[in-house]
């Protein structure tokens, strides 16, 4: 591989590495889908905005809660124990 096609590989996996994520913005994807639908002849959708980053985090913290809602933690750790001897 050449020096070039190197640079043009950086670059396209920077270019991924950055929209990657970018229907996160709910505004910008309702945007993106209604343009679509607009060319397709289609009505524009008109619904509630979603804050993902919320949404997110609620689906970060809900095995947590679960976790903490379970105090018995030995079958975890049993798996954990196994887990981490399988891959010695």
């Amino acid at each position: 591989m050449s020096a070039k096609d190197i640079m043009i590989q950086g670059a396209v996996s920077s270019a991924g590495t950055y929209i990657h994520g970018i229907f996160d913005n709910s505004e910008f994807a309702l945007h993106m889908v209604n343009n679509l639908r607009r060319k397709k002849g289609l009505d524009v959708l008109d619904v509630q905005r979603l804050d993902y980053q919320a949404f997110k985090q609620t689906e970060y913290d809900r095995p947590a809660r679960q976790l903490r809602e379970r105090p018995d933690l030995s079958g975890v750790y049993e798996i954990m124990n196994t887990w981490k001897q399988q891959s010695i």
